[in-house]
């Protein structure tokens, strides 16, 4: 499963000290999960938590622009089903929102890196620096402390999860993910309607994607053919001779029966011959075809043969060093 984020249920926004996000069904087990929070610079948050009795840490610091904080908290290899949500509670009104986000196709310890700050000139953004494998999902929590109403987040980069743009009523702020091939850093690029100049608070965390192991392949069993042959192991079927045997005289040794044939696969008449055939015929041209058992030979390679007529005088003979017929 390839590294990929989306948010869980809905964002939810409110000026209460509790804030609880909209329910969504999430994986049953082994996804990473986060909270990411936008709230008053005058409240403390605090019991961070969901409804699957997960853990979750801090990620980096809380961060602030000014007006408004920001906060990410993670919980890897977490526990997660139907009716998922996640909540924080705040020392005073929060005029804040909380998002609930789920990362799937992660290691079961996901997180790598995390960085943070406030930049006020557009497009905003921090960089991750250099992370420690190729495939990450980055996560980015943005938000400014300007009152617009509507706030419009954008990038050119990375895609969005959620946003808040309500700026005449809460503290506005938006989520965005990014999967990345590569271990360079990588720069969100964010944009929003907000005055030049303003502070954007922005919080970066990378999560590892889990690696790909490959099954076993077994092919299936399939045949091989080199010019409308089909091909062995041994790379050819047969080993066949067809020769003009010639006496010492120089004659063909024609319409004659009881030949002995002796055969070297060496391709010289050293030691034993390897092969012995009797009872050879000749047709009147001196022509006597025999084929020979595959046995110790290689593709192509020369033999040595010797044939004669059985009798002790050995009066009527041929031999050769030729390149049988391979096929």
């Amino acid at each position: 499963m390839a590294i990929d984020a989306v948010l869980v249920g809905t964002k939810t926004s409110g000026s209460g000290t509790t804030l609880t996000s909209g329910s969504g069904t999430t994986t049953a087990s082994g996804s990473t999960f986060l909270i990411a929070l936008s709230f008053d610079s005058g409240a403390t948050q605090s019991n961070i938590r969901d409804s699957k009795s997960n853990t979750y840490t801090l990620t980096g610091t809380v961060l602030s622009d000014g007006g408004a904080k920001k906060a990410l908290y993670r919980c890897e290899n977490g526990t997660g089903g139907a009716n998922h949500t996640a909540s924080a509670d705040f020392s005073s009104s929060s005029f804040g929102t909380i998002y609930l986000i789920e990362v799937t196709g992660a290691l079961a310890s996901s997180f790598d890196v995390t960085t943070q700050g406030v930049d006020t000139t557009s497009a905003y953004g921090v960089a991750t620096g250099t992370l420690a494998q190729a495939d990450e999902v980055v996560i980015t929590l943005i938000g400014n402390y300007a009152g617009n109403n509507p706030m419009n987040y954008a990038s050119s980069n990375m895609t969005e999860l959620a946003e808040e743009g309500d700026g005449s009523t809460y503290w506005t702020s938006a989520v965005y993910k990014q999967v990345v091939s590569s271990t360079s850093s990588f720069l969100p690029s964010i944009t929003s309607n907000a005055a030049g100049g303003t502070g954007h608070s922005t919080i970066n965390a990378t999560f590892k994607a889990a690696s790909s192991t490959p099954g076993t392949i077994n092919p299936t069993t399939g045949s091989i053919t080199v010019n409308g042959r089909q091909g062995t192991i041994n790379g050819f079927s047969s080993v066949a001779i067809r020769e003009v045997l010639i006496n010492e005289a120089g004659s063909v040794v024609g319409n004659r029966t009881g030949m002995h044939v002796l055969v070297w696969y060496a391709g010289n008449p050293a030691g034993a011959p390897d092969l012995s055939y009797s009872n050879l015929t000749t047709d009147p041209n001196g022509t006597a075809s025999w084929s020979l058992p595959i046995g110790g030979l290689t593709f192509n390679q020369q033999i040595f043969y010797v044939a004669t007529d059985g009798g002790a005088s050995l009066s009527q003979f041929t031999c050769a060093r030729l390149l049988p017929t391979y096929s």
